[in-house]
């Protein structure tokens, strides 16, 4: 017997679509709108982001400090795959430390329920790379 996939609401490729295009040209309204109070924030790896952020705040807290850690800003949104309530999107960012960058291709695994995200697990293609940036110490040579 086939499953018959659960009503998500708007596609969830519509809702991630929106989201990149919201997140390249920096609009962080439309960004943090369209995250669930229920977000659950996820990144792998040994760095001290990784792990679970439940809740919005706790997931806007955590990218906040991702923010200040990295200098991070979009650098393009390859590729959306999405069916039913869910979504992937491969993207890469640049990030910058005292003069020294690293570009980071990531994919980014969405569940949209009724129009917001509810779930994001990141996925790093270079886990090693973006610990070792974020054990880095302030002012300290990132890894590159």
């Amino acid at each position: 017997m086939t499953e018959l996939p659960e009503d998500h609401g708007e596609d969830a490729g519509a809702v991630i679509d929106r989201y990149c295009t919201a997140w390249v040209t920096g609009d962080l309204a439309t960004v943090v709108d369209l995250y669930d109070d229920e977000l659950v924030l996820t990144w792998t790896g040994s760095h001290h982001l990784a792990g679970e952020h439940r809740g919005k705040p706790a997931a806007l807290d955590a990218l906040l400090r991702l923010q200040l850690a990295t200098g991070r800003s979009p650098v393009a949104v390859h590729d959306i795959l999405a069916s039913g309530g869910r979504a992937i999107a491969w993207v890469t960012e640049r990030w910058e430390r005292d003069g020294s960058g690293l570009d980071v291709d990531r994919l980014l695994r969405f569940e949209v329920r009724a129009g917001r995200i509810v779930a994001c697990r990141v996925h790093e293609t270079d886990q090693h790379a973006v610990d070792q940036w974020l054990a880095g110490v302030p002012g300290s040579t990132p890894p590159g």
